[in-house]
């Protein structure tokens, strides 16, 4: 909340609502406040009173009484945001918790932060200066608005898409020696170790730059970005807060637009741990988490299965196929397939392939769209995430 300023004077006039803040000298500024203004607003009550030539009120003869804005309730757990804010302490950085099975948020932080109560009446020149030049930036909402390269927290995504493409298998090793060479450069881990003989599964417990330098590579930037994007990356996530940056997942013609350069194959390489031109957003990154991490998917796409099938059915051909341990829908872009483990249009009927036909590409689109971006989302356990991408491709 802040004073009604002169940029808020007149966005109020030319939206017709001066009759709503007449008498009013606080409007929402930013956050929750800002976005639910119109909702927690309400409507401001009036008094006619017949006065005095002197000013001094004689009776009243009309009255409208003020209509108190909407209550709102949020996501965040009160309790585990003061747990988060304080477990930060003075450290700088942020931290969103997101419950996977509805997507709700529960904890929101970004530190350094300030107080907002210095802005209700207008905050004074001296402070202003303090926040807006404080090399802490506590302006700042780094959940949201600040983009980086996540590093190795997109090596999970890049061993999936690996997979996807068939690059890789879980079985796939290389001899980790420190360094990957490419066009007489060398590119090293960057804790500076040998890490030996890795599978997919090793690859993930010692984090390795080698592996994932290889893996860029043989998947090539246009196939990494084409898998990342329904992921969220680079991609606004449509939380309701005002200033959400977009961040930037990267492809030759993204490179060509902002540097009028061609893509060079050194440009990928970087990209397979999360660094190089690669710039997200924390919340990007905590959204695609809770996407493979929601159990709910599995149910909520097999309703919507069993829903549509009648439309499905002019679209695909469902075919049976023994029970397997995966238990993760997955999307297979190039054979337009969509594993459902446990998702039975009858009773007791074995897991079912929906095979699209490659001519279909614009409702294969729709479809993967539809998965990735509406609430429909993957769950796996964190933890047991490279686990359960062997499981599926075992």
């Amino acid at each position: 909340m802040g004073r009604i300023s002169e940029s808020d004077a007149k966005r109020i006039e030319k939206d017709g609502q001066e009759e709503l803040y007449r008498g009013a000298y606080n409007i929402g500024k930013v956050g929750i406040e800002r976005t639910y203004e119109d909702a927690l607003r309400g409507q401001p009550g009036f008094s006619v009173l017949e006065v005095t030539a002197g000013g001094r009120p004689v009776r009243y003869l009309e009255s409208t009484p003020s209509v108190p804005g909407k209550n709102l309730t949020l996501s965040i757990d009160l309790n585990l945001q003061k747990v988060v804010e304080k477990a930060f302490g003075a450290e700088a950085g942020a931290m969103i918790a997101i419950d996977p099975s509805t997507g709700e948020i529960l904890a929101f932080v970004s530190k350094p932060t300030y107080d907002p109560n210095l802005f209700l009446n207008g905050i004074d020149y001296d402070t202003w200066n303090q926040l807006n030049t404080s090399p802490r930036k506590p302006l700042l909402n780094r959940a949201m608005r600040g983009i980086y390269p996540i590093g190795s927290t997109y090596k999970p995504f890049m061993a999936l898409a690996g997979l996807q493409y068939g690059v890789i298998t879980p079985s796939t090793t290389i001899n980790d020696q420190g360094v990957y060479e490419l066009g007489g450069h060398k590119f090293r881990d960057a804790a500076k170790v040998h890490k030996g003989i890795l599978d997919l599964r090793r690859s993930i417990t010692v984090s390795s730059d080698i592996y994932y330098y290889k893996l860029a590579h043989d998947l090539g930037a246009e196939r990494i970005h084409d898998f990342m994007e329904p992921w969220g990356f680079g991609q606004l996530t449509g939380i309701d807060l005002l200033g959400e940056q977009q961040g930037i997942l990267p492809n030759a013609a993204w490179k060509e637009k902002q540097y009028k350069k061609p893509w060079l194959v050194g440009d990928t390489i970087s990209l397979g741990i999360g660094q190089g031109y690669n710039a997200f957003t924390l919340l990007q990154l905590a959204h695609a988490v809770a996407t493979v991490v929601d159990a709910d998917f599995m149910r909520e796409a097999c309703g919507y299965l069993r829903r549509f099938k009648h439309i499905m059915d002019k679209l695909a051909k469902v075919v049976n196929l023994p029970r397997t341990p995966t238990d993760v829908p997955f999307f297979f872009k190039d054979t337009g397939m969509i594993l459902f483990h446990k998702c039975h249009t009858t009773g007791g009927r074995a897991d079912n392939v929906i095979v699209l036909p490659e001519q279909i590409v614009k409702t294969e689109r729709q479809l993967h769209r539809f998965i990735f971006k509406t609430g429909i989302r993957h769950r796996l356990s964190a933890t047991g995430l490279i686990q359960r991408i062997i499981d599926i491709y075992s």
